[in-house]
């Protein structure tokens, strides 16, 4: 967990998701090539070359390196990117999810062996890692160095501008998302001989702004 916080969630993503692609396609070639006498299928008992063999388990060696980085503790630390009123169901859902993709490929990879080939099962794993890998690049924050709070106030100030927006009369344009470059302010029509001193106030007359000002020079600014 120390160096999980010291080093960074993102960052050890970042490491371990290439190591496990190197080692996937590593794995594929081996595997394709060492079952190429029995038509890329695994037959029990057959005779397959052991230097094919060996660099297959040399493969599998270099994904778990990558895996061992990775994937296999991210998944329990993901508490602190969750607000506190769904933080424990928040762990729960992912615990559960990662308990369920390990009974999933627990349960189907030997099928998956014998009706994709093992070079297409790693094939379709390889798949997997690229689109994790694509989503940790593009979507996964850097927690390093930083509180639980930090990730709640960093949700709330995005809520609270966006709101602010709204309420200051920002239109949406069009059929656009809901982003914020995508909002323009209202045109509003200003009378005649006023002057407004910010969006949303009330205008007043260049008359009554010298008056006040006057007065506030005077000492005797009051109703």
């Amino acid at each position: 967990m120390s160096v999980v916080d010291r080093v960074g969630r993102r960052r050890l993503a970042l490491i371990g998701l290439p190591i496990m692609v190197l080692g996937m396609v590593w794995a594929i070639v081996s595997v394709y090539y060492m079952t190429a006498p029995t038509d890329h299928f695994l037959v029990e008992g057959a005779a397959y070359d052991r230097a094919l063999a060996g660099s297959l388990i040399g493969a599998i060696a270099f994904f778990v390196v990558g895996y061992g980085i990775s994937y296999s503790h991210l998944g329990w630390y993901q508490s602190e990117f969750l607000a506190l009123e769904i933080r424990a169901i928040g762990s729960a859902v992912a615990t559960t999810a990662v308990w369920i993709s390990n009974l999933t490929v627990s349960v189907a990879f030997l099928t998956q062996l014998e009706t994709l080939t093992p070079a297409g099962t790693y094939g379709l794993y390889l798949g997997f890692i690229l689109c994790g890998y694509v989503f940790v690049y593009f979507c996964y924050p850097e927690s390093s160095g930083s509180l639980p709070q930090d990730h709640e106030k960093r949700e709330l100030t995005s809520k609270r501008a966006f709101q602010s927006m709204r309420s200051n009369g920002y239109t949406r344009m069009g059929s656009a998302s809901e982003h914020p470059r995508n909002f323009e302010p209202r045109t509003r029509r200003r009378p005649s001989g006023s002057t407004t001193l910010n969006p949303g106030t009330t205008s007043m007359s260049p008359r009554r702004l010298r008056s006040g000002a006057g007065r506030w020079r005077s000492g005797r600014l009051g109703p």
